[in-house]
């Protein structure tokens, strides 16, 4: 194993075929692990990572991040900052951490996030905030092409986004989510912007309350 260290400039670090511990220190840097299960930290700065081949920890740690898994089960954690997390091939684990993150699910473009018909191959996003983070969709992708299932993940409760076009599942999150419009992005790649939908219908209105006592 190689341990790769960044200075408190701007640096580009990479990795070799093998396992690596790549530190990218402070500034802004673009690290990359090759081959191998790689333990890689970027520390303070605006830091694009990626992992690539291997079963790779990715922590984008401090400020706001953009991190892509590549092939192996990946485990990618944003820290602190608005983080864009992108697990890509195979069944990842993806953390936000504070801040408004963005997990970008679906297929093509380059990204390659396209689940599987298991549960276990989809990618598995453990602390989704609704109304603070964003599920992006790629590849011309939209809300009314997938759907949200229940589902038994390790026999708790769980919420899975499947497409329906294909019936892969392509993340689970825990728990129940009652996903809406303002939970979803989508990512327009080609033209290098986002696009947010309009905010979905609001729901139905509750009974009025009691009238208060004439003093």
């Amino acid at each position: 194993m190689v341990n790769i260290v960044g200075t408190s400039d701007i640096d580009i670090l990479v990795g070799t075929p093998n396992p690596d511990i790549i530190l990218g220190l402070a500034a802004p840097d673009n690290l990359s692990g090759r081959g191998g299960n790689d333990l890689m930290f970027g520390g303070p700065g605006n830091d694009i990572m990626y992992g690539n081949n291997g079963a790779d920890i990715i922590n984008g740690d401090e400020n706001d991040d953009i991190i892509y898994g590549g092939r192996g089960n990946d485990r990618i954690l944003g820290g602190k900052g608005n983080d864009f997390l992108v697990g890509e091939e195979e069944s990842d684990t993806l953390i936000g951490g504070a801040g408004n993150d963005i997990f970008v699910v679906g297929r093509g473009n380059g990204f390659n996030v396209r689940g599987g018909p298991a549960i276990a191959d989809a990618d598995f996003i453990t602390d989704f905030a609704q109304g603070q983070d964003k599920i992006a969709l790629v590849d011309g992708q939209t809300a009314f092409e997938i759907a949200a299932v229940t589902v038994n993940l390790n026999g708790s409760v769980a919420t899975a986004i499947q497409e329906l076009s294909s019936g892969n599942f392509l993340v689970v999150l825990p728990g129940l989510v009652n996903f809406t419009g303002m939970d979803f992005i989508q990512l327009q790649v080609a033209e290098g912007f986002i696009t947010i939908p309009p905010p979905g219908t609001t729901g139905p209105t509750g009974p009025a309350g009691p009238t208060g006592a004439t003093p």
